[in-house]
């Protein structure tokens, strides 16, 4: 059995903690990056850890009222130059397990001003980088964060590129300056400082490995911690133990999952960390049978098989080993169908019709047939079609499906006409009527017949005191067949309106109100009527089309004499307003 080279297997978290770590394994390429997870922090309970002062501030000083407990404490020289707190050796080296976490600090002073030129400054690799944060410090404790990615830092020479997440990287690896402003006031003032946190990434990231069987693992050793002993363990390997930075190339012939191990050392330490699983996969010899349905494939070590036969190749399991494959095909008999396809003859009816006869195949078939709205189950013919775009579907006995499109036509639309249509007409006034249609017509039936001089005409005359809507309905030869069709029109027509110049408001029952009086005052809508004195005034005021005016103007009788009058009032069916004015004498 001939080597073979494994792949990456998925990403796994281990319980370790460990300096950072880098092994390759030749081969598989494994890269294993292993963190510190401890976060380091400085809590001043019982001293200043370390940190300093950078500018005009003298300090620090370990003080109480922290937050909580003890904090550190720093004083402005008023040199006209700006302080800030600077970490000590244990927040500075490597510090690339941090990246992409936070750093946390508590900060409070006695002035509140801008972060110029930024509220913390770091430096690596000869790269110097600042972030400003949305806000200060206040004059209480103030609790603040800044994620140690590329985009929330800006380079503190001004006119250079944005930051790299690179750059970010390289800064991080080799941290040696990490500065927290404390002044933020231009007089003398005070700053105080608490509970710092830099934040590791999280626990060490194993990359498990995968081979073939009759594989070879191939390792490197490398260590920011400088050991001088290597003890490996793979279980299940051959051989199963080495030594030294770059032991010998491991065979592993069985199929499983192996531990494997690696004990470091160094003058003052030795420390375990567990490589995660090794994952051996097995190589299989399989013979398999298809069964196709015609004008299906399978697809084949590369290509896509679609006659009958038998077949060899290798194939890769999911871990990338080959296995020897040989599948024997069958395929179906063609399955098809013919439609007979019955058009709708009258246009928008459904009177559509399609029957499908299967052929081939596997029998018993099933069929539907997919419409335009819904889809509708066989076996047919399927009636009662409204014309549009189908697509019929045969399944046989064993599954295999065919479709094919089928559309039902139907003729042109019937367009029947009425002119004029909507129209607005004076009270009795005689017009006709004109009609259109894109087919023969072979009869005509109008209703109602009210005002029409004929029913079953083309072109009556039309005379009426009274709107009404007509309705038109023929036969029309479309083809080989007769079809009905309907149209309507609306006729408004206008009333004639009487209002009386005098009336006599005496009591004796005869012409004792003053009212408009019309056909159609029932179709009136925002009616207002308005009677006036000689000096303008209004003596009456109604908006109901029926009101009647007995000569009072409140409770009391109007004298004798002239009053001017105005009307107004909108129809139905009809866009403008109609107005009347003119005058009306009181007789007693």
């Amino acid at each position: 059995m001939s080597t073979r080279v494994g792949s990456f297997g998925q990403g796994k978290w281990a319980d370790q903690a460990s300096p950072l770590m880098r092994y390759v394994v030749v081969g598989i390429c494994l890269l294993l990056l292993l963190f510190d997870g401890a976060a380091q922090e400085s809590r001043f309970t019982t001293s200043t850890e370390g940190w300093s002062i950078a500018g005009d501030g003298i300090g620090p000083f370990l003080v109480g009222d922290g937050n909580p407990g003890g904090c550190i404490q720093a004083n402005d020289l008023n040199l006209d130059a700006v302080w800030y707190w600077s970490a000590p050796c244990s927040f500075l080296g490597n510090k690339s397990a941090s990246i992409g976490s936070y750093l946390y600090f508590d900060r409070k002073t006695t002035d509140i001003g801008d972060a110029d030129p930024a509220d913390v400054v770091m430096e690596g690799a000869g790269i110097s980088i600042g972030t400003t944060l949305s806000m200060g410090p206040g004059t209480e404790w103030t609790h603040q964060g800044v994620q140690l990615v590329a985009s929330a830092w800006h380079r503190m020479v001004p006119g250079l590129p944005a930051v790299t997440q690179a750059e970010m990287q390289a800064v991080m690896g080799s941290l040696t300056k990490l500065w927290i402003k404390g002044e933020y006031g231009i007089p003398v003032d005070m700053g105080w400082l608490d509970n710092v946190i830099l934040e590791p990434v999280g626990e060490p990231m194993l990359i498990p490995l995968s081979l073939c069987e009759g594989g070879y693992l191939t390792v490197q050793g490398h260590s920011m911690i400088n050991p001088i002993s290597w003890q490996w363990s793979f279980p299940g390997g051959i051989p199963s133990t080495a030594t030294g930075q770059f032991p010998p190339s491991v065979l592993y012939d069985v199929p499983g999952t192996y531990p494997v191990q690696v004990i470091i050392g160094n003058a003052c330490i030795e420390q375990t960390v567990e490589l995660g699983d090794l994952i051996i996969g097995a190589e299989y010899v399989i013979d398999t049978a298809f069964t196709l349905c015609y004008g299906t494939g399978y697809p084949f070590d590369g290509y896509v098989i679609t006659e009958p036969g038998t077949y060899f190749g290798m194939l890769a399991t999911y871990l990338g080993c080959d296995s020897a494959v040989t599948v024997h095909i069958s395929v179906l008999p063609e399955l098809w169908g013919e439609a007979e396809i019955t058009p709708v003859w009258c246009p928008g009816l459904p009177e559509g019709v399609v029957a499908v006869e299967a052929f081939g195949g596997v029998p018993p078939y099933s069929l539907e047939l997919i419409g335009p709205v819904d889809t509708i189950s066989g076996p047919g013919p399927f009636t009662q079609l409204f014309a549009g775009n189908y697509a019929y579907v045969i399944t046989d006995e064993s599954g295999c499906a065919v479709t094919a499109p089928c559309a039902i036509e139907e003729p042109e639309a019937i367009d029947l006409r009425v002119l004029p249509a909507d129209t607005l007409v004076d009270s009795e006034a005689e017009f006709q009527f004109r009609t259109s249609c894109n087919y023969p017509v072979l009869s005509y039936l109008w209703t109602p017949p009210t005002g029409l001089s004929c029913t079953d005409c083309d072109a009556p005359l039309f005379a009426s005191s009274v709107s009404a809507g007509v309705t038109l309905s023929v036969v029309t030869q479309v083809g080989a067949h007769q079809c009905d069709a309907t149209t309507s029109t609306w006729v408004e027509v206008r009333p004639r309106y009487y209002v009386p110049n005098s009336f006599t408001p005496d009591g004796d029952t005869y012409n004792d109100v003053f009212r408009i009086v019309g056909s159609n005052l029932d179709r009136v809508v925002d009616f207002q009527a308005t009677i006036f004195d000689r000096n303008g005034n209004i003596v009456f005021e109604s908006t109901s089309p029926d009101f009647e005016w007995d000569g009072r103007e409140g409770s009391a009788m109007v004298p004798p004499g002239v009053y001017a009058w105005f009307i107004q009032f909108q129809e139905r069916h009809n866009p403008g307003r109609t107005l009347l004015r003119g005058h009306i004498t009181v007789v007693r």
